[in-house]
């Protein structure tokens, strides 16, 4: 492959995705007039959809649509109003419910995942911390950490999912630091692989100025108790564990949500937080949509929806065997990758 010559990355994605664009694979304009979730009518042709985040295909779900319909009704199209003054009885049920979810752990829902990512990064890291990142940590928890950096925080990377690399730098840097966090996704976005939560557990008994801050969007609704995703099913959170989710995705709408068990890291958040200050509250329709896709999660239907995916991806991986593709999610392929490492 020729190399291509740029000084900033963006120049990089531009020629790729331009390329992309051009061969038709990427910016394609779909032409249907309602949408079930399962094909998109591309030039005329009706072509199975193979990309969606949706797991659960919640988004078409008929209670989250009536219920986003409904609130719609009653509280119109927006409060255009910050949360810093009023959180409107909507949010409220919504956010108890999401706690609910969570075993009573506080809850603060945004507009998106990436807005909530801004809001809690700029909040709950401080000058004399250090943030150690994966090199596979989802973009919208990287850019906050670029800004803090403006701000005086140190911020380092790792090998994605190197773990002797990663306690190397926390021995290195122990006493030079309050606080070292180190920030990865639950499930990675790109290659759909896993963190080793077993080595992030011992890490934490072992160092404990170690704090981990996950971004679990891509574990939400398909795993674990009431949906609540595959980092807090196997970690939790605590005071040293703060989880980022979604209630995008398998979660059916739109919207991202920050887990807390310190109350001070709620309470510093929620008080201000920047964009959950400074800009829109959740619509009604959204929420109501929210609301609806929670009562699903506190109910046993999730654990249908959770069992019928997971056969769905088993039969996936079987037929990509059959076919001799290569799937670097599978665990026997995640096995040789983090052996050959």
């Amino acid at each position: 492959m020729a190399k291509i010559n740029h000084d900033n990355y963006l120049d990089v994605v531009d020629n790729v995705w331009t390329s992309a664009k051009e061969k038709g694979i990427m910016h394609i304009n779909s032409e249907e007039q309602s949408f079930n979730g399962q094909k998109f009518t591309i030039k005329g042709r009706d072509l199975i959809n193979f990309g969606t985040c949706g797991y659960l295909g919640l988004e078409t779900h008929p209670d989250l649509i009536a219920n986003s319909i409904e609130l719609t009704k009653k509280f119109g199209t927006q409060l255009s109003m910050s949360r810093a003054y009023i959180r409107p009885t909507y949010i409220q049920e919504l956010e108890e419910l999401m706690s609910q979810i969570f075993d009573g752990n506080k809850v603060i829902c945004y507009t998106s995942t990436s807005n909530t990512h801004i809001s809690v990064i700029a909040t709950i890291i401080k000058s004399d911390d250090l943030i150690i990142l994966d090199q596979q940590v989802h973009f919208s928890v990287q850019f906050p950490c670029k800004n803090m950096k403006l701000q005086g925080t140190e911020v380092k990377m790792v090998r994605h999912s190197n773990y002797e690399m990663l306690e190397e730098m926390i021995r290195e840097n122990y006493n030079k630091y309050n606080r070292i966090w180190y920030m990865a996704d639950g499930v990675y976005s790109m290659h759909g692989d896993l963190p080793d939560t077993v080595i992030l557990k011992n890490l934490l008994d072992k160092y404990p100025k170690l704090h981990l801050y996950f971004d679990d969007a891509h574990g939400m609704s398909w795993d674990g108790k009431n949906g609540a995703g595959y980092i807090y099913d196997r970690l939790g959170v605590s005071e040293r564990i703060v989880l980022i989710s979604t209630l995008a995705k398998g979660f059916g709408c739109v919207g991202g949500t920050a887990i807390f068990a310190d109350p001070e890291m709620y309470r510093r958040t929620a008080i201000f937080g920047g964009p959950l200050s400074y800009s829109h509250p959740l619509s009604p329709a959204n929420v109501g949509a929210a609301i609806a896709s929670a009562k699903i999660h506190l109910s046993n239907d999730i654990y249908t929806y959770q069992s019928e995916l997971k056969e769905l991806m088993r039969y996936m991986n079987m037929r990509l065997k059959e076919k001799n593709l290569t799937n670097i999610s599978s665990p026997s392929y995640l096995f040789y990758w983090k052996w050959v490492k």
